[in-house]
């Protein structure tokens, strides 16, 4: 093969592609399908972020409350 034939073959393929009317539904859908699948990823990590920010807080204020607690014991005359 040579590469006139290579570069002749590929200019022919694209000339018909861009000609094709047919299967423009799919190809419009996998251009869609692109930035969809980076919307979800995001989404999920989005919701994973915030899930685990929430369970941070509720540890952090169920020590604030244990430790409150052991500090009044502690301060308390007797």
């Amino acid at each position: 093969m040579t590469p006139a034939f290579v570069f002749e073959s590929l200019r022919r393929r694209v000339r018909t592609f861009r000609h094709a009317k047919a299967g423009n539904v799919m190809l419009t859908f996998a251009l869609a399908l692109l930035p969809l699948v980076g919307f979800v990823g995001a989404a999920v990590d989005y919701s994973r972020g915030n899930s685990a920010k929430a369970a941070m807080q509720q540890a952090i204020d169920a020590t604030g409350l244990i430790l409150s607690k052991d500090a009044s014991q502690c301060f308390k005359r007797p």
